[in-house]
């Protein structure tokens, strides 16, 4: 029975949710060159020392993942991999606030071990071990202060996400859900957001990189539709009375929730999908 879900069973280097032709490792390098540009141009805003920072952090930021890659790695006979360098970079970008380096390497160990490499590691995990690293910033120190992004990151986010969706990377459904669902409450509240909004701060590198990484996404056709929405509807709930929340205090908590949920999201699909089939074949 072909149920189309464009997933693939763990076989020849390749891992679920991917398609057919794209390996992890190719998945993650062309991740990595798309994080190139607003990695950049954060870096070039801060000037040479607050550069110098970002780029520490950076540095200790991807020594926390491969090291934890290596252990888990060395037990379950796989070595790190580009994704080790993605997940360095979203989380240097999104988490670099000026708290305590050893909060924010805190915080990522325990995303990138309990979201990523407990269940196997990556393609094999269902959160983005990002979004658990930074909810877990914002829950264990309350009043964490997250990185500023520069007035042009959103342009420098954009040429990378329209690879992904080229390439099918990022679901266009999850985005076109989650879209939906936003410019109909805004029609509803009469609130005033303009597109230029959404390329302020982090919003476009959060929707981008972390709600559309296709190890952690739903992998269903339905479940790609809901889940967008379901991310939109959770920013609306968790933004202050009256308005849009597009920065963390309504993102984090949302892609949270809505990457625990994507599973159950593809488990409706497929029972929705074969009583379908039983119905038309009696």
């Amino acid at each position: 029975m072909n149920l189309r879900f464009d997933i693939l069973q763990p076989h020849a280097g390749r891992l679920p949710h991917l398609r057919s032709f794209w390996r992890v490792e190719q998945l993650s390098l062309v991740g990595v060159i798309c994080l190139l540009p607003p990695l950049w141009v954060s870096l070039a805003d801060q000037g040479a020392d607050q550069g110098t920072g970002l780029a520490i952090f950076l540095a200790a930021s991807l020594g926390v993942v491969l090291f934890w890659q290596a252990l888990f790695g060395f037990a379950q006979g796989r070595l790190p991999g580009w994704d080790a360098l993605a997940t360095a970079i979203c989380f240097a970008l999104l988490a670099d606030g000026g708290l305590p380096l050893w909060q924010s390497m805190l915080a990522l160990s325990f995303g990138v071990v309990l979201a990523e490499q407990i269940f196997g590691g990556r393609g094999f995990s269902f959160l983005n071990p990002v979004v658990v690293g930074l909810a877990f910033l914002e829950f264990a120190f309350p009043g964490t202060g997250f990185a500023v992004a520069p007035a042009t990151f959103g342009w420098a986010v954009l040429p990378g996400a329209l690879v992904l969706i080229w390439l099918g990377l990022i679901s266009a459904r999850m985005l076109l859900g989650l879209a939906l669902v936003l410019i109909g409450f805004i029609q509803i509240s009469g609130l005033n957001l303009a597109g230029p909004d959404l390329l302020a701060g982090h919003f476009l590198f959060a929707i981008a990189f972390l709600a559309g990484d296709a190890g952690s996404a739903a992998a269903t056709r339905f479940g790609r539709w809901a889940h967008g929405a379901l991310i939109a509807g959770l920013i609306v709930l968790f933004s202050p009375s009256g308005g849009i929340d597009l920065g963390f205090a309504a993102l984090v908590p949302a892609l949270l929730l809505a990457g625990i949920f994507a599973p159950l999201l593809d488990m409706i699909a497929i029972k929705i999908y074969v009583l379908k089939r039983r119905s038309r074949h009696g």
